[in-house]
């Protein structure tokens, strides 16, 4: 629900009954819109209150504002020990870091330190294991680009008469292990298949560089590639069986086993994620070597943590000047100083209508019009134009 607009009241405002005091103030004024204006603006400016409607507060109403004062002011005090845990804490905890890295950093450049003594700080290299990832990564290249190479050739190069004749001499297969016969015909025949498993090392290679990514989003784009590749194994696996079918049709055989084909890609493209995560193993035990850069980012790091701490302090910050404004309201509320904007509604209301009324007796069509203009015009220089009257009646 929005709260309603509180507007700023005289202590000694003068209470009449409006609807009466518009109608004599207008037969002292003879009806002059000049002067409706004068009263409307003393109205508006809460040093004119109808008798009706500036009610006093009953107890219970003052224990709900009290109440919601001591709620805003708890609200206050737990944001205050907030910014003051955040600060303390956190912020001194990030400032540390960054101190700590910084030295660190400095003292590397210098020569000062050496990897070594950077293990209580960072991750350092660790020879044997980029040794055993390095001889798994090369042996899997090895298979992914000799797979990819024979498959590749299979479902875009090699014709179904071909094919036939390898099924009639014996020679045609499609397995996980390619034979170097198949390898050495695809590459004397169309040697461009040599980049066709560059394609997926690219692929392995991007989520690599998407998991380096700090959004969140990484994820939906890691799963998108790997998407991608999965679609195109299926779309190769299709396309052989395809050919292989193709073959069979010119000897009217019935079609070969699709199941075959496609458990052998997905082995392959099994082995590709495999290759993915020892090559992203791979790169990171690689980039422990770089110690200054690692640092830097480390470094960096902190500086945003503080970064958004510091953001969150502002915006405690802005709650609380706000909810100390919304007390200083409360409290002028409470002592009625402060009345809600429909209470001035309700004045000017109901003294328009005690001096249109009076207007409308002195037969004056043209005085009726402007005091119209000028009503009409006040309201909605305040704002508050919706409320109009019509026919003398507001």
């Amino acid at each position: 629900m929005q709260e309603e607009q509180l507007v700023q009241v005289n202590t000694n405002a003068k209470i009449e009954n409006l609807k009466t005091f518009g109608f004599k103030e207008a037969g002292a004024h003879g009806g002059n819109s000049s002067s409706l204006k004068v009263f409307l603006t003393q109205i508006y400016g809460g040093n004119l209150i109808d008798e009706k409607v500036l009610l006093k507060r009953t107890p219970e109403q003052k224990e709900g504002i009290n109440n919601e004062i001591s709620l805003m002011e708890n609200n206050i005090s737990v944001r205050i020990n907030k910014i003051e845990s955040i600060k303390n804490s956190d912020i001194a905890k990030f400032e540390k870091k960054v101190n700590e890295y910084e030295g660190k950093l400095e003292k590397y450049i210098e020569g000062g330190i050496t990897d070594k003594n950077m293990g209580g700080t960072i991750e350092i290299f660790n020879r044997n294991k980029f040794i055993v990832s390095s001889f798994f990564l090369i042996m899997l290249s090895i298979f992914i680009f000799f797979f990819y190479v024979a498959v590749v050739y299979k479902a875009l190069f090699i014709n179904p008469q071909d094919i036939l004749n390898d099924i009639q001499n014996g020679n045609w297969g499609i397995s996980l292990l390619p034979h170097w016969y198949e390898i050495v015909e695809a590459l004397t025949t169309n040697l461009m298949v040599i980049f066709a498993p560059l394609i997926f090392f690219g692929f392995g290679y991007a989520i690599h560089v998407l998991i380096e990514i700090e959004s969140r989003i990484k994820y939906f784009y890691i799963i998108l590639v790997v998407a991608v590749t999965f679609a195109l194994d299926y779309l190769l696996a299709d396309q052989i069986h395809i050919r292989v079918n193709q073959a069979l049709e010119i000897i009217d055989s019935p079609p070969g086993d699709f199941k075959d084909i496609i458990i052998v890609l997905i082995m392959g493209f099994v082995v590709y994620i495999i290759w993915s995560i020892i090559f992203h193993h791979w790169m990171d035990e690689l980039n422990k070597l770089n110690i200054p850069n690692r640092l830097r980012k480390l470094i960096e790091s902190n500086r945003k943590e503080i970064e958004k701490c510091n953001k969150e302090i502002h915006l405690l910050q802005e709650e609380i000047k706000s909810s100390d404004l919304k007390i200083i309201d409360l409290q002028k509320l409470l002592n009625e100083t402060l009345i809600p904007i429909s209470v001035i509604i309700n004045s000017l209301t109901e003294f328009s209508q005690g001096w249109i009324r009076f207007v409308h007796g002195t037969d004056n069509p043209q005085l009726l019009n402007e005091c119209e203009v000028v009503y009409s015009t006040f309201m909605k220089s305040k704002g508050l134009e919706n409320f109009k009257y019509e026919n003398g009646a507001i």
